[in-house]
């Protein structure tokens, strides 16, 4: 019969051996574990009613910090006016020393995201919050974007690195998206939206919504 202290003993030691195949697992994969205490977690997040513990980031994310984070966010079906404001606004803003967070969905935020890494010279890095884990392949058409991203700026999910996209993954992200910066523009949303959580999520934060 085991005594207690063997079963204690033995717990640790698995645990132990978890955490540092865990933490091996991350380094291969260029992941970092940013938790409050972390000087790359983003300033602003730490002070939401429910900040995530852990950000699995890839990237240059310590650049975040340096800058001024500003979000922007819409439809993933825009109009063609949606998508030139999108592009133009990041670009734009990217050119004046500001960082842009999008959840690189198809559509207006995968268009900000590509007008800031069009800016001169990539000199400001651009952020993209993930409803799935940062080293699970993109499926709607922007993985190339998300590529460029990690090059200059980051992408951050609080889900596991391997872990699929689901639905119900992306309310929980958009507090995130507007809990990291310090304003939301809104290009194009419908009543119901994803886009439309994130906006009522950043005046809960006490963030200025513009549309």
């Amino acid at each position: 019969m085991i005594k207690r202290e063997q079963t204690e003993k033995l717990r640790l030691t698995v645990s132990d051996v978890y955490i540092d195949d865990f933490i091996s697992d991350l380094e291969k994969n260029g992941v970092s574990a940013l938790t409050p205490n972390s000087e790359a977690y983003p300033t602003e997040l730490k002070y939401i009613a429910d900040p995530p513990f852990v950000l699995y980031a890839r990237g240059k994310c310590a650049r975040l910090q340096a800058e001024t984070p500003f979000a922007i966010i819409g439809a993933r079906r825009c109009s063609d006016y949606g998508k030139k404001v999108s592009a133009h606004m990041g670009c734009e803003l990217a050119k004046n020393g500001v960082t842009i967070v999008s959840g690189l969905a198809y559509g207006c935020d995968s268009l900000a995201a590509q007008g800031a890494l069009s800016a001169a010279e990539q000199k400001y890095p651009t952020a993209a919050i993930l409803g799935q884990g940062v080293c699970t392949a993109k499926t709607d058409g922007t993985a190339e974007i998300m590529e460029a991203i990690i090059e200059n700026g980051c992408v951050m999910s609080e889900f596991l690195p391997f872990t699929r996209a689901a639905t119900y993954f992306f309310p929980m992200r958009n507090r995130i998206i507007s809990g990291m910066s310090c304003g939301v523009l809104v290009v194009e949303a419908g009543e119901k939206s994803g886009t439309m959580i994130t906006a009522n999520c950043a005046l809960e934060q006490g963030r200025t919504v513009y549309a």
